[in-house]
């Protein structure tokens, strides 16, 4: 199986960080040949990125 690691940055992301997020190929997540993890870094926005994280 082929691990799948996705790395993110995430500064004042508030209004977009979901459709980078859906950017993401859904064979990425749904399929047994992968192990998929996602590491989203929220680098202290003052909007509110964490909150939608």
């Amino acid at each position: 199986m082929k691990k799948v690691l996705i790395f993110v940055v995430a500064y004042h992301a508030e209004s977009h960080i979901a459709s980078v997020l859906e950017r993401i190929p859904k064979e990425i997540w749904d399929s047994e040949k992968y192990t998929s993890e996602i590491l989203i870094i929220d680098d202290a926005s003052a909007d509110g990125t964490k909150q939608d994280l």
